[in-house]
């Protein structure tokens, strides 16, 4: 038996007998009389069966049209349910939305952002996946991801800023060791950096101040893979490290530690936030996007030097 692949065939049906004849649902539906009985007709024609018995006055339905309306009826609900999930899901942004970043900026950053879109959006849940290795977001079902450097050039990104680097020590060892005034006085400190920058040896650091840019390999007393760790060491007074400036903004402002060289940083990167596609966006990514776009503008300064 070949099933109807028109749905228009079973809802005109459906309209007939609800309507007790052809003209009515003719005029309910706002389509032709002769429409509604070429579509009836084709209909029992696919079936091979005999859905309604016609008369002059009016139509009722066979034993098995009956059968066939119960489960007609139930199944353009369901269509009808569907389409008003869909419609409610565009007006109010819901579902789970799932986030990827790297370590050190999901702890400093993203978290304070998702506590914030939570609340603006309690009908969202949240996944973050916080990880310094590369992501599918495809294969990972990521709907967004912040990512340094220059994205991959299938995804779609969306430009947040000019990340850069301070240089960075506590008062504790600044009164210890003394403050250096050069970038060069750098060889006579304990400093600290992390092993992603230089695989062996020593550690370049390239340090701007304007146009004049100086590299300087400095000998770290300590190399570790994470920045997190190296804040720690910062505040508890072990040295100097040249560290991503949201990382350090708090403290620096608190005065656990100190920005030196203040006229030096480190070389710039770009931070994007990246989504696999830009068509037909859902509305809990479409809101996140906006609500990173209104972050981003409240904090101007955020990744600037300032």
């Amino acid at each position: 038996m070949t099933l109807p692949s028109d749905l228009n065939e079973v809802t005109i049906f459906v309209k007939v007998v609800q309507s007790g004849s052809f003209i009515g649902a003719s005029r309910a539906l706002d389509i032709p009389k002769a429409t509604v009985s070429r579509k009836i007709a084709q209909l029992e024609e696919k079936l091979t069966v005999r859905l309604l018995q016609r008369t002059t006055r009016k139509v009722s339905l066979t034993e098995i049209g009956q059968l066939y309306f119960d489960r007609c009826v139930r199944v353009l609900e369901d269509l009808d349910a569907a389409n008003l999930a869909v419609a409610e899901m565009q007006a109010v942004p819901s579902g789970t939305l799932r986030l990827s970043a790297s370590v050190v900026f999901g702890v400093a950053i993203l978290s304070r952002w998702v506590a914030e879109f939570m609340q603006q959006y309690p009908q969202i849940k949240v996944e973050v996946f916080l990880t310094n290795q590369y992501v599918d977001m495809v294969a990972q079902r990521i709907d967004a991801a912040v990512r340094l450097g220059i994205p991959d050039s299938t995804l779609v990104r969306h430009h947040l800023g000019t990340m850069l680097y301070w240089l960075c020590a506590s008062p504790a060892y600044i009164a210890a060791h003394g403050e250096p005034t050069s970038p060069q006085e750098l060889f006579q400190h304990h400093c600290l950096s992390t092993m992603s920058e230089n695989p062996s040896g020593t550690t370049p650091w390239n340090l701007k101040n304007g146009k004049e840019i100086v590299e300087i390999k400095v000998p770290p007393r300590l190399r570790v893979n994470g920045f997190l760790f190296i804040k720690q060491l910062l505040i508890a007074g072990n040295g100097i490290a040249l560290a991503p400036y949201f990382l350090v903004l708090d403290e620096i402002h608190a005065g656990t530690l100190v920005r030196i060289l203040p006229d030096w940083y480190g070389s710039e990167k770009d931070l994007y936030l990246v989504y696999p596609s830009d068509q037909h966006l859902a509305p809990k990514l479409r809101a996140w996007i906006e609500f990173v776009d209104q972050r981003i503008k409240a904090q101007a300064s955020w990744a600037i030097d300032s």
